[in-house]
């Protein structure tokens, strides 16, 4: 992953990421220090330190179904952030009292019928 700075055509960062192809990746817009990248089995904090190194926080744990991928994300003006896969669920995740990111809510949002699936019983 690059991250540039568009307008100075000035390289920022330079890290390795995912094997898989990411949906999207986007900036907290309460927290200029946070960028999250999304998508296939992925969904990954990463922190901006001070000496400009990234900090990286895979929120997707092994133990957790990996073949579903995150499609869309948005924020919450508690600062939490609101993550929709193409399986019907929706995560939220909250800042803790340190500043470290959970999982707080997870629900099926709707039932996703894929093309290939026989008919529901």
């Amino acid at each position: 992953m690059l991250l540039k700075e568009e307008s100075a055509g000035k390289l920022l960062a330079k890290v390795a990421s995912h094997q898989d192809g990411l949906t999207g990746c986007t900036f907290h817009p309460l927290d200029n220090h946070l960028l999250i990248t999304y998508g296939k089995a992925c969904l990954t904090f990463w922190t901006v330190k001070k000496d400009g190194f990234f900090e990286r926080t895979d929120m997707v744990r092994e133990t957790e179904e990996t073949n579903v991928t995150a499609t869309c994300i948005c924020f919450m003006e508690s600062g939490d952030v609101v993550v929709g896969d193409d399986a019907g669920l929706i995560r939220v995740y909250s800042v803790s009292n340190v500043g470290e990111y959970y999982k707080s809510t997870e629900f099926q949002a709707h039932k996703v019928r894929r093309f290939f699936q026989g008919p529901e019983s």
